[in-house]
């Protein structure tokens, strides 16, 4: 994270923009967190011209979501066509 965020105070760093250790930080939490957050692949994003320590992510999460729903939906209405005994 850069040092402005981690330590708000306005004289804790020398270089506000320098990426320092997040306190506290437990390294065993760090491989989860790709299950939850996708890995940026675009640019940084800056505020005031300093970076806030997220970036872009673009990506389609939606479509393999829309082709399960339409072969449940798909294998709903198969089913339904099956005559019951």
């Amino acid at each position: 994270m850069p040092c402005y965020l981690v330590n708000p105070a306005s004289n804790a760093c020398a270089d506000p923009s320098a990426y320092v250790t997040v306190t506290n930080l437990k390294n065993g939490m760090l491989p989860y967190a790709n299950y939850f957050w996708p890995a940026p692949n675009g640019g940084e994003i800056f505020q005031g011209g300093l970076p806030t320590g997220s970036a872009f992510a673009r990506g389609n999460p939606g479509a393999r979501f829309a082709r399960i729903l339409a072969w449940r939906a798909s294998t709903r209405s198969c089913l339904a066509k099956i005559p019951s005994r």
